[in-house]
């Protein structure tokens, strides 16, 4: 019997192989990276308007306007929390849509969160997200 070890060919085919399959990795795990820094940045953006979400309902809550509607709309603007700036838009008592003419014990709120990010090229940009919600007495 004879022994047959790999050609030349052979082992350059194997090597290209190997190169090809470790830059595919490499590719993707710091593809991965740079998502999952992403991913943070906007998990923790999340987390700040959801907890600013529950303060203002307790907040709007408390301070219920006590005179018959509709309430005059107020905003704050400017306000921090955290690294971030929010605004806050209360567009007072909803018209209760089965009969015009009455209100429901029942307010609509949007807020704002900007907050500042880094895109690929590492600028810094702000973005912003807004939701609105409802606040019931």
């Amino acid at each position: 019997m004879r022994g047959r070890g790999l050609t030349l060919l052979e082992t350059l085919v194997s090597l290209a192989l190997l190169a090809l399959l470790a830059g595919s990795l490499l590719v993707i795990y710091t593809a991965m990276m740079a998502g999952t820094r992403k991913a943070d940045v906007n998990q923790d953006a999340v987390g700040a308007l959801d907890t600013l979400r529950d303060a203002w309902e307790i907040r709007i809550r408390d301070d219920w306007p006590s005179g018959n509607p509709p309430d005059a709309p107020v905003s704050y603007s400017n306000l921090s929390f955290e690294s971030s700036v929010y605004h806050v838009d209360d567009f007072g008592r909803i018209r209760n849509p089965l009969d015009p003419s009455k209100y429901l014990e029942m307010k609509r709120v949007r807020l704002r969160l900007e907050f500042t990010d880094k895109t690929p090229q590492n600028e810094e940009i702000t973005r912003r997200y807004e939701t609105v919600f409802h606040v019931v007495r």
